[in-house]
């Protein structure tokens, strides 16, 4: 699967249990409530700095590095 396909086939997910869940249309061309801004972040934005942060041990490991 090319990642042009894959990009779309997890945004079809997405929008279709979003709507499914919240009962409005997933807006991600131009996300205006916080849930809609949560899902393009989830599909767009890919900071390896926030997997690390996610993982309370790797936090840990990265805050003593900085300070």
């Amino acid at each position: 699967m090319q990642t042009k396909e894959n990009i779309k086939f997890r945004e079809d997910i997405i929008k279709q249990q979003f709507k499914e869940s919240l009962g409005y249309e997933l807006n991600l061309e131009n996300p205006k409530t916080f849930n809609e801004k949560l899902q393009w972040l989830k599909l767009y934005y890919h900071n390896p700095l926030m997997t690390k942060c996610a993982d309370k041990y790797l936090a840990r490991e990265y805050i003593k590095e900085k300070i």
